[in-house]
């Protein structure tokens, strides 16, 4: 954990390190410890940092990390988590260090390899580091997008920082909403990289950088992208069910051990399946004690007693009642950067909240094993005949939607004809296979901004991710489709959560199964093998063996008959989103159809439809942007008839 924020200036007035400091300030939890910023000797470039210390040896190096000579500056948020062996590898090569923290391997691994140094580091990370003899600014975010980072530009500098809404609390920049990507976030519950719901905003995506070269150039830059040797996923393809079990197994045993400290107090953060617990029984084996084991509810936890018990873990409910959950949302709503659509999100918050009270300072949780070793949702969601966003779209969106795609099809050429794209094209399911959050997002927008749900498809962002699958994976349509999401609904929707939620209560979360070396071996499975017959997890399940009872390799999830949330918008959370629905900026302004809205909170409470993830999506929304004191939307009537006229 730690904050990242620095300005550039693109003319010769200095940077404001006031504003640097300002940005520091809202940091603070991110990175209790220590802080400081430098500033270069032209005052252009201003660079500040916080982090958290938690070793003595750390505090030798101050913040920012400093080369010998004083020329290369960096500043981390997160851990790299082959600094050990990289910096011994460094210092054969020569470079002397002043303390054992991570951040600074980053600085002299710069120094050894130019621009290519971060494909020499490996863990959750995001990091600003300038180069003051070459006049250059990077930044990055780690492969899996575990640390995020934002950035925003004027004519005059840029600026950026771990969190979007230090930049818009900091900087002298309107604070309005990004009407024209609101239908995305309807659609699926985020906005894909490099945009956010915030006008003038930007985002590093996964495995992404940012390089400001002399001349204020600024370019983006891929720096990672999963099964890119394409002759190691070969061999990979080429192996048998029996070598993915044991190299699956040893792959996880080690991603756990590398997240693991022996000095720093550790929990297993469990949600019921069975790779969450086996990766808690593997905490326990590695540490040889038993382990503290947080879970969300008391139901799930007496489901589990039995098992948890018999590898070591000592469970510990965190079960807050309706009361709790309604008294907390506005600190809830401030801990986020953007609208999180998951109301399970709100539990990541308690159990942060309970990991911090117990003085448990790191979190190992089982995030992204679903998704990359295919579990039952997305298996569901490929097969055949399921009602997709794309089906559900009215038909002049879809209209509007497949011109875009065949456009897209004949720009980029051969990298994005898939045939998930060709099937868009013929107005079928387009590629992501995208699980909607509002199957039409105009179906709850004012009279005045229904033609905005045309967008609700990232045309843009489907077009970066395509083009960087492999072609032998694009024939594989449940892979494609895990490669697509590894890529969009795990960090901007999970992984945004677990950060923003940890550093809520100064606590880390680490994710062993979002480890780079499993992810690329277990996208190179054909999914065949994976999920073979469609059984969801299956391979994943039979690499466990061993690590749990039979019993529990099951794939039925313990959880509660009904989530929380779905409970809860019947009481009072129902009573603060109605209150929401006649006083908040956006409906207000007309952006949001207060009848519409009520009209599933109706529908919710009488129980004719589960609503709770829409309600839990429109209230996070509405009282975001109340908290942040967003602009209400202005005359959009230009752009709305220029819109029309390219579906024309």
């Amino acid at each position: 954990m730690g904050g990242v924020a620095g300005i550039f200036s693109f003319t010769r007035a200095r940077a404001d390190a006031r504003r640097v400091e300002r940005m520091l300030d809202l940091l603070g939890r991110r990175g209790p410890d220590d802080r400081g910023l430098r500033r270069s000797a032209s005052g252009r470039m201003v660079l500040g940092g916080c982090r958290p210390l938690r070793q003595e040896s750390e505090a030798l190096a101050g913040v920012p990390f400093i080369s010998e000579n004083e020329d290369v500056w960096t500043v981390l948020d997160g851990d790299i988590g082959n600094h050990r062996a990289l910096r011994h590898s460094l210092r054969v090569d020569g470079h002397q260090f002043r303390s054992d923290a991570a951040g600074e391997v980053a600085v002299h691994a710069y120094e050894q390899y130019g621009l290519s140094f971060l494909d020499h580091m490996h863990g959750s990370f995001a990091l600003a580091l300038w180069d003051a003899p070459r006049h250059r600014l990077v930044l990055a975010r780690d492969r899996l997008g575990e640390r995020p980072l934002y950035w925003t530009r004027s004519e005059t500098m840029l600026a950026f920082a771990s969190e979007a809404k230090v930049l818009i609390q900091s900087l002298p920049m309107p604070r309005r909403l990004a009407v024209e990507r609101l239908p995305e976030f309807l659609a699926q519950g985020f906005v894909l990289a490099p945009n956010t719901l915030l006008d003038g905003i930007h985002k590093l995506g996964p495995g992404e950088a940012l390089v400001v070269e002399r001349g204020n150039r600024v370019h983006p830059m891929a720096w990672w992208g999963p099964c890119r040797d394409e002759r190691r996923s070969a061999a990979v393809r080429a192996l048998s069910p029996e070598h993915h079990e044991n190299n699956l197994r040893i792959l996880l045993d080690s991603a756990i051990a590398d997240r693991l400290s022996a000095d720093l107090p550790v929990a297993a953060i469990l949600d019921g399946e069975p790779e969450s617990l086996a990766m808690g029984a593997s905490m326990a084996r590695l540490l040889g004690r038993s382990v503290d084991a947080l879970i969300l509810g008391d139901d799930v936890a007496a489901s589990l007693e039995a098992a948890a018990s018999a590898v070591g873990l000592r469970l510990a409910p965190v079960a807050p009642g309706e009361g709790q959950m309604t008294a907390c949302l506005g600190d809830y709503v401030k801990a986020v950067d953007e609208p999180l659509a998951e109301p399970e999100s709100a539990g990541l918050w308690w159990l942060a909240r309970a990991m911090s009270n117990n003085g448990l300072t790191v979190g190992l949780a089982s995030v992204g094993a679903p998704t990359v070793l295919l579990g039952s949702d997305l298996v569901a969601r490929q097969r055949p005949g399921r009602r997709s966003l794309w089906g559900a779209l009215p038909a002049i969106g879809r209209n509007f939607s497949r011109r875009l795609l065949n456009s897209l099809r004949a720009s980029v050429g051969r990298h994005a004809d898939s045939p998930g794209l060709r099937r868009a094209g013929r107005n079928e399911r387009p590629c992501p296979g995208l699980d909607p959050l509002f199957a039409d997002p105009a179906s709850v927008l004012g009279a005045e901004f229904k033609w905005l749900g045309r967008h609700c498809i990232p045309v843009e962002g489907i077009a970066r991710l395509c083009r960087s699958m492999p072609g032998w994976l694009r024939a594989d349509d449940l892979g494609a489709l895990a490669f697509i999401e590894t890529l969009s609904t795990v960090p901007e929707r999970q992984l945004m959560a677990f950060d923003r939620m940890t550093m809520a209560h100064s606590v880390e979360s680490r994710l062993p199964f979002l480890d780079d070396a499993l992810i690329d071996y277990a996208l190179a499975i054909p999914s065949a093998e994976r999920a073979p017959a469609g059984r969801p997890k299956d391979l994943l399940m039979r690499a466990l063996q061993g690590l749990l009872p039979s019993s529990q390799l099951v794939e039925t999830p313990r959880r509660s008959a009904e989530p929380l949330a779905s409970r809860w918008f019947r009481g009072a959370l129902g009573e603060i989103f109605e209150d929401t629905i006649r006083h908040g900026g956006l409906f207000n302004s007309g952006l949001l159809d207060r009848q519409a809205c009520s009209g599933l909170l109706r529908e919710h409470r009488d129980g004719r439809r589960d609503h709770h993830r829409r309600l839990w999506s429109l209230l996070v929304l509405a009282q975001w942007a109340d908290l942040l004191g967003l602009e209400t939307p202005g005359d959009v009537r230009i752009e709305a008839a220029d819109a029309v006229s390219l579906s024309q």
